[in-house]
């Protein structure tokens, strides 16, 4: 309890994932793991349960650790992302080639929109 902060709702997150080490994410369910994909792309190396699908899996950082290990397998795999992630710029390359800017989703809606065929009524 002593070194767990619930830091509560933010519009900062990047300056939240700055002063991050490392990444943890246990997840039991997930859709996409954007929250990973944001920290690798603030240069955190990422330890993420199975849960979290390939999509997500970009940097070399990124590491997978089975709920089963529990928890001292957890913190051995957190311990061992040291030394520090590449370069931020280049995790936020890796990102962004593997189609995770703004550019590129506004370019799949656009498209998505193109395709439907609208009739006014």
């Amino acid at each position: 309890r002593e070194k767990v902060v619930f830091f509560g709702v933010t519009d900062r997150i990047e300056q939240l994932l700055w002063a991050m080490d490392a990444f943890a994410f246990p997840s039991r369910f997930e859709g996409l793991g954007i929250a990973a994909v944001e920290a690798q792309a603030a240069g955190l190396p990422v330890v993420a349960s199975e849960a979290v699908p390939q999509e997500a899996r970009i940097a070399g950082t990124f590491r997978t650790v089975p709920l089963a290990r529990g928890p001292q397998g957890w913190a051995e795999a957190l311990l061992a992302c040291r030394p520090p992630a590449p370069a931020r710029t280049e995790a936020a390359a890796a990102v962004r080639r593997a189609g995770f800017h703004s550019p590129h989703a506004v370019s799949l809606v656009m498209d998505g929109y193109a395709g439907m065929n609208i009739e006014d009524d």
